[in-house]
């Protein structure tokens, strides 16, 4: 498996990615995603707020509408200019970083925290990948709460695809993204091959995942100093099953 920041930052740098994946289309996902994180962040107007793995800022900017400080940091510089850009041209309160997420703690101590899309367990060994959360329980004030988004492994066995496809439009042109799947049981890696397909052009990147089970993630997130830790099955907030379509851990800094 190559490094982490090799595969990372080659991996993120397609803006055909976040055309099709970052860009949150479906109005009543964004809408239901605003919601559980306002609730159960416990934020309003006038708060700072922490978006780790912040992308191009669209959830972050949402809040900042809404009258909410928003510091946001993401490893890809193309990601990051977009959440700038958009950012200054609504006069919104947002301060966005290229930066490591591993590395990177907020030197405003912040009200709340998420870090949303399975935006964590890009590495193999769980002490790299635990000092992402690590930096999230620094930035914030005592109290203050944090969400974990991530994927739900056991649904991903149950129901395994090989091979998931997605088409859209970047940069004006039509693209067909397919995903290639592996689980590999051995490294407890989620392996990807992710194909990009335009009309006179083909770009493939990898990218790999670690398989942390909903007892992994609360246990990861008690040893960094995390307590009352909650997981929710959805944005509904059902119980987590094996047919969970996420795995949603709510928690808080004492």
């Amino acid at each position: 498996m190559p490094s982490e920041q090799n595969w990372l930052k080659s991996f993120y740098e397609l803006e055909a990615l976040a055309d099709l994946l970052l860009e949150r289309s479906n109005s009543d996902e964004l809408k239901n995603t605003l919601q559980f994180l306002q609730k159960h962040l416990a934020i309003q107007p006038g708060d700072t707020v922490f978006d780790q793995g912040c992308g191009i800022g669209s959830i972050s900017i949402p809040f900042a509408k809404k009258g909410m400080r928003v510091i946001g940091v993401d490893l890809s510089q193309n990601y990051i200019e977009r959440a700038k850009k958009q950012a200054q041209e609504e006069g919104l309160s947002c301060h966005y970083h290229c930066a490591d997420a591993l590395e990177f703690v907020s030197e405003i101590p912040c009200d709340a925290a998420w870090n949303w899309f399975t935006s964590f367990g890009y590495n193999q060994d769980d002490r790299v990948n635990i000092k992402m959360l690590e930096c999230v329980f620094r930035s914030l004030k005592p109290g203050a709460k944090f969400v974990l988004d991530y994927q739900n492994i056991a649904n991903i066995i149950k129901n395994f695809k090989t091979t998931i496809k997605k088409e859209g439009i970047s940069d004006g042109r039509k693209v067909v993204l397919t995903r290639n799947c592996r689980l590999n049981f051995v490294t407890g890696m989620i392996e990807q091959q992710w194909s990009y397909v335009f009309v006179n052009e083909k770009i493939v990147r990898k990218s790999f995942l670690k398989m942390y089970l909903p007892h992994q993630l609360k246990l990861m997130l008690e040893q960094v100093g995390f307590v009352d830790v909650v997981i929710y099955g959805d944005l509904a907030e059902n119980e987590l099953t094996s047919d969970s379509s996420r795995c949603l851990c709510v928690t808080r800094k004492p």
